[in-house]
Parts: C-alpha cells; sequence; structure tokens
C-alpha cells in the first residue's frame, strides 16, 4: 500500500469496522496547548543512522509544535514494523497523552501502523487500541504522492549529512556564544538533552542548518 493511501485507508477501516476515527486535521492543534511526538522507523540501521528518528521526523514534529505554539512534552520511538503491535515507544507515548490531555504527534500515519505484509488489512486489535485511547493523533506531514514523499525524504538526508559533517568536530567559535551559554546553564542544572532542544527552540535559535534542535544535535555540540 502506498504510503500516501494510509491515512485514508485507516480511515475506512474504522469505518467499515464501526471504530471511532482518531487522527485529527492539524488545524485541530490550535485547540491544544502541548503535544507528545512518537517516531518510528523499521529497522535498526536506519535507528542508529539518525536521519529518519532524529532529522526526518522528530525536526518536523518539533517544527508543527513551534507553528503551534505547543509545548512538546517528549518524544517516544521504536525501531520496529508499522504493523507490529508490541511496541514499547508507541504504548508510552499514547500513555502520556492521556494523562496529559493532549494530541500524539506522529511524521505520517505510515510511521503509527501499517497493513500486515502482503495485505492490505490492518491489524485489528491494534487499531481498536487507538480508537478507544482516547487520543488524537495528527499527521505533522502528508503527502500527494509517493514520489512526493521521496523527494521530501532525499532533501531531508542530504541537509542531515550537511549538518552531521559541519557539527562534528566543530570549534566552539562556529557556534554562537549565547547557544553555548545557555547550553552550559542548562547543563549544570542536570536538564537533559531534549530539555536543553526544547530550551533553544523556544528562545528561538535555529542549527546551523537553520533547523529547529532535537536532543541529538545538542549532543553533538562541542564540550
Amino acid at each position: 500500500m502506498p504510503e500516501y493511501d494510509i491515512a485514508a485507508q485507516l480511515a475506512n477501516y474504522c469505518d467499515n469496522q464501526h471504530l471511532s476515527s482518531f487522527v485529527v486535521p492539524k488545524a485541530s492543534l490550535t485547540d491544544c496547548e502541548s503535544a507528545i511526538g512518537y517516531v518510528r522507523v523499521s529497522t535498526q540501521h536506519q535507528g542508529q543512522n539518525g536521519y529518519s528518528l532524529d532529522i526526518v521526523q522528530e525536526a518536523d514534529i518539533q517544527e508543527c509544535c513551534n507553528r503551534f505554539d505547543l509545548e512538546l512534552l517528549a518524544v517516544k520511538e521504536d525501531c520496529e514494523k508499522g504493523w507490529k503491535r508490541e511496541r514499547i515507544g508507541l504504548y508510552r507515548a499514547v500513555e502520556l497523552a492521556q494523562q496529559n490531555r493532549c494530541p500524539l504527534l506522529v511524521w505520517s500515519c505510515s510511521r503509527l501502523i501499517r497493513p500486515k505484509p502482503g495485505t492490505e488489512v490492518f491489524d485489528y486489535e491494534l487499531v481498536r487500541w487507538l480508537s478507544e485511547s482516547g487520543v488524537p493523533f495528527c499527521e505533522v506531514r502528508s503527502f500527494a504522492s509517493d514520489a512526493e514523499m521521496a523527494s521530501y525524504r532525499s532533501a531531508e538526508i542530504s541537509a542531515y549529512k550537511k549538518s552531521r559533517s559541519e557539527l562534528v568536530g566543530r570549534p566552539k567559535s562556529d557556534v554562537s556564544d549565547s547557544i553555548m551559554y545557555e547550553v552550559a546553564k542548562l547543563e549544570s542544572q542536570g536538564c537533559s538533552l531534549s530539555e536543553i532542544a526544547r530550551h533553544l527552540n523556544k528562545l528561538g535559535y535555529k542549527t546551523p542548518n537553520g533547523r529547529s534542535w532535537t536532543h541529538k544535535q545538542v549532543a553533538r555540540l562541542p564540550d
């Protein structure tokens, strides 16, 4: 099944199974104050490379939060197939969204769920659990075709490689003193990398390649 069809197919599946649809439009985020993020890749290789988990998905979730003035409370992640039900990151993300009564943001519906291999059928129990969770899920990216998605991914991967080559071994003089000051201050307070990234984004700071900060990009800053 093409990735860009999954949201529509999921809505039809919920309707046919008499389940409440749980994917909401981005316009609904205007009534929210915070959100939880969820990112997923299918293989450990993708997760280790980082371009999918970090740059392509998490950074876009952060950009969406910036656009709608949402506080990104946490981002949970899985390296697992999308049709599998047993995903610790997904369960934890849903639990946090329930506790905070906020939406759960995903890069696309394909990151949340996919049909079983060789079929166009979703796992009923997984869909029912998502539907009955009471959590609204929102795609931060939508694409008209697989070609459009592939083009976007290619651009994002190029940006990741560029940012990585710029950040590895970067001397302090290449990163603004104000950013380094904020990072040092928060580190002395015991803040996590994710907390530091959220703080830099709230202050309006951008990475050297003009993107929002994520915990992995903070980790690459020089000591």
